[in-house]
């Protein structure tokens, strides 16, 4: 069995993976209810969202239910300024997207292990001395 997390920092990767029911959805729904605090910068549910909208095998319907349970869950998002230019510099150091980078800030600044199916993402977080965690 896998280890259950107490706090961890959620990529929208992990999520979105679970909200178009990719493979391993059942393992990451095992884990997101068992994990006592879920954070994200805010802009997770965009990301997401915005994934839910491009599968287009996904009904109108259902996409909108989807997206309506995206925007009621209860993750934690912390001031943004608490991490912002952590995020500039690994950003900028690391040659990746400011958002990809908000995530491995948060982490960091929480100290907290980062849960993330991208790779690169990952990659540079191992180089921040961040812990992942993995299912």
């Amino acid at each position: 069995m896998t280890e259950i997390a107490d706090k961890l920092v959620l990529d929208a990767s992990v999520l979105a993976a679970f909200f178009i029911k990719e493979e391993n959805y059942e393992k990451i729904k095992e884990q997101l209810v068992a994990v006592k605090k879920l954070f994200a910068p805010s802009l997770w549910r965009f990301e997401v969202s915005n994934v839910v909208w491009k599968k287009k095998e996904i009904s109108k319907e259902a996409a909108l239910e989807i997206i309506k349970v995206i925007w009621e869950l209860d993750i934690l998002d912390i001031e943004p300024n608490l991490y912002i230019q952590e995020a500039f510099r690994i950003s900028r150091e690391h040659n990746i997207t400011f958002y990809d980078s908000s995530y491995i800030a948060m982490a960091k600044t929480l100290g907290v292990a980062l849960w993330s199916f991208d790779k690169l993402q990952r990659e540079i977080s191992e180089e921040e001395g961040i812990k992942l965690f993995q299912i």
